[in-house]
C-alpha cells in the first residue's frame, strides 16, 4: 500500500518534488 499523501499529488507536482526527495535520500545514505 503506498502512501496516501503521494496518491494526492498531481503529475506535475510529482515531478517537481521527487528530484528534491530523491536528494534528501542520497544526504541520508551518506549519513549513514
Amino acid at each position: 500500500q503506498g502512501n496516501p499523501c503521494f496518491k494526492e499529488i498531481d503529475k506535475s507536482e510529482e515531478s517537481t518534488l521527487r528530484p528534491a526527495y530523491e536528494k534528501v535520500y542520497v544526504v541520508r545514505e551518506e549519513e549513514v
